[in-house]
């Protein structure tokens, strides 16, 4: 698995980009650490944000439709999953897949 660690600092025009990587033993990466500089023109910048459009309304969302689409996303799910599960209870070949597992009498392993 690769890990990244980036930290951004922004100051006086300058960004500052610092981070490193770890690599696993399969996926092996030369450069593992890096400090780089972007020099920013702000002047640029802020003529080409004065020239940006406004994006078209398609149409308004309220908090409300928002939130009837989460409850109804939900609902779907919960629907799936259930069928999946009668699915499962009743089909000799994944039944197994639903049987408790005793629990082992010394408990949790320690760490």
């Amino acid at each position: 698995m690769i890990r990244h660690v980036i930290t951004q600092h922004i100051q006086k025009g300058f960004t500052f980009f610092v981070g490193a990587v770890a690599d696993d033993p399969k996926q092996k990466i030369k450069l593992k650490a890096f400090h780089c500089e972007i020099l920013n023109d702000f002047e640029a910048i802020r003529q080409e944000e004065a020239a940006y459009e406004a994006l078209p309304v398609i149409r308004n969302i309220t908090p409300d439709m928002v939130q009837q689409n989460y409850l109804g996303i939900k609902c779907d799910i919960r629907s799936l999953v259930d069928s999946e599960m009668h699915k499962i209870k009743n089909s000799e070949q994944y039944r197994h897949l639903l049987e408790k597992k005793k629990p082992s009498p010394k408990g949790p392993a320690s760490l």
